[in-house]
């Protein structure tokens, strides 16, 4: 079991290297957008907001951090 734990650990590590960390933060965003997306469609009677997009996002935070 330990050992199984170790190797699923391992992979994930392996995995995630090869990914640059902007990647990660985009798909993050992305698989959030779509949650909330979904969470407001389930509500009746409620007008849902576009999903924003992630470059629009990372523009909108560089100025307001002034970048």
């Amino acid at each position: 079991m330990a050992t199984a734990f170790r190797l699923l650990i391992s992979l994930g590590l392996i995995l995630l290297a090869g990914c640059n960390s902007d990647s990660i933060k985009r798909n993050t965003y992305q698989s959030l957008q779509i949650m909330q997306q979904r969470e407001c469609q389930q509500q009746p009677d409620r007008d849902c907001p576009p999903a924003e997009s992630y470059d629009k996002y990372q523009q909108q935070r560089d100025e307001a951090i002034g970048k």
